[in-house]
């Protein structure tokens, strides 16, 4: 109920394959209509309780096939305000019909589109071909800056400073009920954020050398061979993020 009147939801998409209507996510409530909200690949079907903006030019000038992009839609009722962005830039806003609240009790759907709620679409026209990442709920309007904040690096927890607000974690969607060709796999984050790690931990080792040399020069030959060993370390791993 906490999303009936306000949310944000934000996700890491890419897309592998052309199509017209791919829809990434849906969701559907008997006591509303189908799809109360749906997202698609093209934006040719990001509606919101059955309509929308046709907005195919602006969003797929900024998306490509096999790219990740990152895409937030923001909601109020106070407002009927629907915003959309995408790589952080907002591209479309929609007015939503007076007095129209979110329903609840619905369900959500990644990947495909329901028809009726809650039961997935037979046809495949509309299923999605692509990969999700970190795909949030908010209970909060997130503001621009915030939205900003969280499309500048896939593999940065950003995520986890809006915790407090974030009622439908990424992580919990992994563990969901799955059907279709549906498969986790390696993100390819974890060794790049190791890297990003160990190169901290290099520079100040560096630091700590430097401060030692100051204020003691009988270390001098000691912490030179300390200071080429992490040179060496260094080394290998600037290659290794280069492959």
């Amino acid at each position: 109920t906490e999303l009936a009147q306000k949310f944000s939801v934000c996700s890491w998409v890419r897309k592998l394959v052309s199509g017209s209507s791919n829809l990434w996510l849906s969701y559907g409530a008997s006591s509303g209509i189908r799809d109360e909200f749906r997202m698609s690949d093209t934006g040719g079907y990001n509606y919101m309780f059955g309509s929308g903006n046709p907005i195919e030019s602006s969003y797929t000038s900024r998306t490509s096939v096999g790219s990740w992009h990152h895409v937030c839609i923001t909601w109020q009722y106070a407002t009927r305000e629907r915003l959309l962005y995408v790589n952080g830039e907002q591209i479309d806003s929609y007015t939503t019909p007076s007095g129209r609240r979110l329903a609840v009790g619905g369900c959500l759907l990644l990947g495909n589109d329901q028809y009726p709620a809650c039961t997935v679409d037979t046809s495949t026209s509309e299923v999605f071909g692509g990969e999700l990442y970190k795909l949030n709920f908010y209970s909060e309007v997130l503001n621009s800056t915030a939205i900003q904040l969280l499309s500048e690096d896939r593999c940065a927890d950003t995520e986890v400073e809006f915790d407090s607000i974030r009622v439908i974690k990424w992580e919990e969607v992994l563990d969901e009920t799955r059907s279709g060709n549906v498969q986790s796999i390696d993100a390819g984050c974890t060794s790049l954020k190791l890297i990003a790690v160990m190169e901290q931990d290099l520079q100040q080792a560096r630091q700590n050398i430097n401060e030692l040399k100051e204020e003691n020069n009988e270390l001098k030959i000691e912490i030179e061979e300390a200071s080429i060993r992490i040179n060496t370390t260094s080394t290998q791993l600037e290659t290794t993020q280069l492959r």
